[in-house]
């Protein structure tokens, strides 16, 4: 498969059919950055979550990003009709769906795209002119994108997400970290930072809030400052880690920057200890050093590809995984991770004893 053609087109234009949480938005920058390297001339587009705009923004090679937020089909029927018009606008040639969304497939199809290429599934598939088979479950979610590329004939450039971090994403975090009291000017010494993130998109995928604080008062006796992250929904946890270990060097910014605040704050940080979700994988993306907490989901699918030092943490007890429970009687993949645990693999990642 390859992108269709005509004198009307001299250059090939895509549309990336894309996933709409943050972490699988990274997952998708390998498959624009071969794309790009396969065609330099060609208008590359993804239509993903409106939550993905901010970290999309920031990907070189991109073109245009088409916010679109599922709804029921019903409910959305108007603002398919305007998607449906904006891929028509846009002269398509080829869609890629890496989304199993009915919805866009139908915009796809009603805007006239010549060329729709997608996984296999039942729902959707008379929306589409070219089925593929689905990857293997077991391979990680940034192979499963990028063995579409194989039936394009677009070679894979690596494997490792992008994120390009922007001076006014430092700039964010500077005058964040100052509204809270903290002078990250002048020497490296009063710069360190460890960052935790103890959210994540449900309870199950949260290491217990008091085990961060912990790690929190270690790392604060040890005089290093905690800058402790996440969206507005998670202040609670950021609140109850401050609390933890009062004195000024445990600071909550949940909620107290926009992304690219949150960017620079990873950025800058000598460690980031998460659980899995989305900044974990924007700390790895910026080559910052990381622990990654894992219990319901698998690393070996959606842990961090990166370079830089990441350690994952994640004990087997003989469950079904990845898991999707909402709620769990017995919750023992991270209720088991002890604190030990978790800080010897910091200290690991660090190169230095600063949690043990």
């Amino acid at each position: 498969m390859s992108p269709s053609t005509s004198p009307a087109v001299r250059t090939p234009r895509i549309l990336i059919v894309g996933v709409d949480w943050l972490g699988d938005a990274l997952f998708m920058t390998p498959v624009f950055r071969a794309l790009r390297r396969r065609w330099p001339d060609a208008f590359l587009a993804v239509s993903t979550a409106s939550r993905n705009l901010p970290v999309l923004a920031r990907c070189s090679y991109l073109d245009e990003v088409i916010p679109y937020d599922e709804a029921p089909f019903l409910l959305s029927l108007h603002t398919q009709a305007g998607l449906s018009a904006k891929f028509r606008s846009l002269n398509f040639d080829t869609a890629v769906f890496l989304h199993r969304s009915f919805t866009r497939a139908l915009a796809a199809a009603l805007a006239g795209i010549p060329r729709r290429a997608g996984f296999k599934n039942f729902k959707r598939d008379w929306l589409l002119t070219e089925l593929l088979d689905r990857p293997k479950e077991s391979l990680h979610r940034i192979d499963q994108y990028l063995s579409i590329l194989q039936n394009m004939g677009v070679p894979v450039v690596g494997r490792e997400p992008e994120l390009t971090l922007l001076e006014e994403d430092r700039a964010e975090w500077m005058r964040a970290a100052a509204r809270s009291g903290w002078d990250l000017t002048g020497s490296d010494e009063r710069r360190q930072y460890v960052a935790l993130h103890p959210g994540g998109n449900w309870d199950l995928k949260r290491w217990p809030i008091e085990r961060f604080a912990d790690l929190a008062r270690r790392a604060s006796a040890r005089g290093w400052r905690v800058a402790v992250c996440g969206s507005a929904h998670e202040a609670h946890l950021g609140q109850a880690i401050e609390a933890a270990a009062p004195g000024g060097r445990v600071v909550s910014f949940c909620g107290k920057t926009e992304f690219g605040g949150l960017a620079g704050l990873l950025a800058g940080a000598r460690l980031v200890i998460s659980n899995d979700s989305g900044p974990l994988h924007v700390a790895a993306a910026l080559g910052t050093p990381a622990v990654g907490l894992f219990g319901p989901t698998l690393p070996q699918r959606t842990g961090p590809v990166t370079r830089s030092r990441v350690k994952m943490i994640h004990k087997d007890f003989g469950c079904e995984l990845p898991c999707t429970f909402k709620a769990c009687n017995n919750r023992v993949c991270l209720d088991y991770l002890s604190i030990d645990e978790a800080a010897r693999a910091a200290d690991e990642v660090l190169g230095e004893q600063l949690f043990t």
